[in-house]
């Protein structure tokens, strides 16, 4: 369990397959073989709605889409339909980078690339839905009016763009590509109208950001980071 937490209910190591995994909750290890995406979905709902108390709380879900595999078999079969005849032009093509480190997701042939692009797409959307059904728990319960909500990744990522697959600072060429370093960060704040922020930002940024949005003055104890 880690320091701070009163509920802690994750996988056990730092990757996996999505429909073979270990989760650890209460000092147990425990094996499962259903959909990733949807148990870590399940259980953050589960906090909500049987473990949260009626004080101030924070739920970090995080995630492992749509990190790989992106082989057919670990997908939902019909979230892996919708792509069927996808043309994925969204994702320029370019041939391999010769500096590319090996892995096993290497988009080296067209039906090989389109199929990796798929289940990358595939695995975003079902994690898009898992989110949606998290929101939905949240207006549910009535938390929706009193709630920051903040969606975000740690890295971005190649399928293929500039030739290179994989993310800037786990492959080669060790890159700062747009498609590397650019993150989707959305901040649902209640009372407050939807708008577009054109500004550069940190996830270092993040934190007083949640600070002044709660009305606590921390400045003193951050040395980096602005909201």
């Amino acid at each position: 369990p880690r320091k701070g937490y009163t509920y802690w209910n994750t996988i056990l190591r730092g990757g996996c397959r999505y429909t073979s995994y270990d989760l650890f909750y209460q000092g147990e290890v425990t094996a499962h073989t259903d959909y990733l995406t949807d148990r870590i979905a399940d259980n953050a709902i589960d906090y909500l709605r049987h473990h949260r108390t009626e004080k101030p709380f924070y739920l970090g879900i995080h995630f492992t889409a749509p990190h790989t595999p992106w082989d057919r078999e670990e997908h939902p079969a019909e979230i892996w339909d919708l792509y069927e005849n996808a043309d994925f032009q969204s994702i320029p093509w370019a041939p391999v980078h010769k500096d590319q480190m090996q892995n096993p997701f290497i988009g080296d042939t067209a039906e090989k690339r389109r199929e990796l692009i798929r289940g990358y797409f595939t695995a975003v959307t079902a994690m898009d839905r898992a989110i949606g059904r998290v929101l939905d728990a949240v207006g549910e319960l009535g938390l929706e009016k009193d709630t920051l909500v903040i969606f975000t990744g740690d890295n971005g990522m190649n399928v293929g763009q500039h030739g290179i697959w994989g993310k800037g600072n786990g492959t080669y060429p060790q890159n700062f590509y747009e498609e590397s370093i650019r993150v989707p960060l959305i901040f649902r704040v209640p009372g407050k109208e939807p708008r577009t922020v054109s500004d550069m930002v940190s996830h270092v940024d993040i934190f007083p950001t949640i600070l002044a949005l709660c009305g606590v003055d921390a400045a003193s104890d951050r040395p980096c980071g602005s909201s």
